[in-house]
């Protein structure tokens, strides 16, 4: 079974409205696909099994614990029906990882390159979601929120390197960021106000090291406490040199890159639904990924 085959049997266990594009399967196109440029970025403490296994576990479309794709028909055809993270405990996660993609997207004008890091937010949307269940046991012992900043300072620390990476290469000089796990993902935090007391105590202290690096940041307005950075896809038609752009993408641990794609009105589905990256992010479907610990 060929690669493209894999994709076309995984796109046929989606609910039929929440699966990724169509062209992704056009077979003319398929050979096209920079499947060879993913890089699986990873904690350097990580255990590199177990990150293999959040690359290749994952379900088509989980949304606050709700699956809503054949469960029976996952586990027929690849062998699990819940994807790798529900090995997660009160005491540890399963790895968070990054995934960056030179992604095909499709627009108006037609087919475009974009660099794109998939970043894995930490899910407090609903009590079932392990993230939840940890850090409220991490609060629990400490009572302060330092071990969230930290884990997100780690996630940051990913696009970090991948942006430094793209750098030396010449490939790009902007990141552009958006709010990864501020959105839904954030609902069930005690504290209200996450950019003040999530994002910017882990962000705001790799600014400095963007700048040494020459890599100009976009999409946050400090001075406002305000991401700005516009709406995917619509941004991709008339941002200056978007082609040297590295953007982000707010993930999740559970899915495929793109989750819900059209049924799903987060930046995930957003990107999912214009692009290729749930092939491009999952090593079923690519068999050149590259795994980076930093």
């Amino acid at each position: 079974m060929t690669t493209l085959d894999i994709a076309k049997e995984i796109h046929s266990v989606y609910l039929p409205t929440n699966g990724f594009p169509k062209w992704v399967l056009n077979e003319e196109l398929w050979s096209s696909f920079e499947f060879d440029k993913t890089v699986v970025y990873y904690h350097k403490e990580d255990d590199l099994e177990e990150v293999k296994q959040m690359v290749k576990e994952r379900e088509p479309c989980n949304i606050s614990m709700r699956r809503i794709y054949f469960e029976n028909e996952l586990e027929k055809k690849f062998g699990w029906c819940r994807g790798a993270y529900q090995q997660s405990t009160v005491e540890k996660l399963m790895p968070n990882i990054a995934i960056y993609c030179y992604a095909t997207v499709l627009r108006p004008s037609g087919y475009k390159k974009v660099h794109v890091i998939n970043l894995v937010g930490y899910a407090f949307d609903c009590m079932e979601q392990p993230d939840y269940q940890y850090f409220k046991y991490q609060y629990s012992k400490t009572k302060t929120n330092d071990h969230l900043i930290d884990k997100y300072y780690e996630v940051w620390h990913k696009a970090f390197v991948a942006a430094v990476h793209l750098k030396r290469s010449g490939k790009i000089n902007k990141i552009k960021i958006f709010n990864v796990g501020g959105g839904a993902f954030a609902s069930g935090l005690h504290k209200a106000d996450y950019i003040k007391d999530v994002f910017e105590p882990a962000f705001l202290t790799y600014l400095a090291s963007f700048e040494a690096a020459g890599i100009e940041v976009l999409g946050y307005n400090k001075a406002r406490q305000q991401f700005d950075g516009g709406f995917i896809p619509d941004t991709l038609d008339t941002d200056v040199d978007m082609e040297k752009t590295l953007y982000v993408n707010a993930w999740d641990p559970w899915s495929l890159i793109g989750n819900g794609n059209e049924r799903d009105e987060s930046l995930d589905g957003y990107w999912g639904r214009c692009s290729n990256m749930a092939v491009l992010g999952w090593s079923l479907t690519n068999n050149d990924i590259k795994y980076c610990a930093v």
